[in-house]
């Protein structure tokens, strides 16, 4: 049985809306984790905080901005 075209857009829009749930989530929870916590993450896995740490903040701005703009536009 095959489904018709309305079921599988509803699908695939159900789909999406969860994964922009997760991601929200996802980066709610990067952005309330304490900076401490990251930068000691990052000293265990890395060595050099400095770097990483310049690069990892580029990204969650990013990252941050990218979410805010997504809401804006639903």
């Amino acid at each position: 049985m095959t489904k018709n075209k309305f079921n599988m857009n509803n699908e695939q829009n159900e789909l999406r809306m969860k994964l922009e749930r997760l991601m929200d989530e996802l980066v709610e929870n990067i952005i309330n984790t304490p900076d401490t916590e990251i930068l000691k993450e990052i000293e265990e896995e890395y060595g050099d905080i400095s770097l990483v740490s310049k690069k990892f903040n580029e990204i969650l701005k990013k990252s941050q901005f990218e979410v805010d703009k997504a809401r804006l536009k639903s």
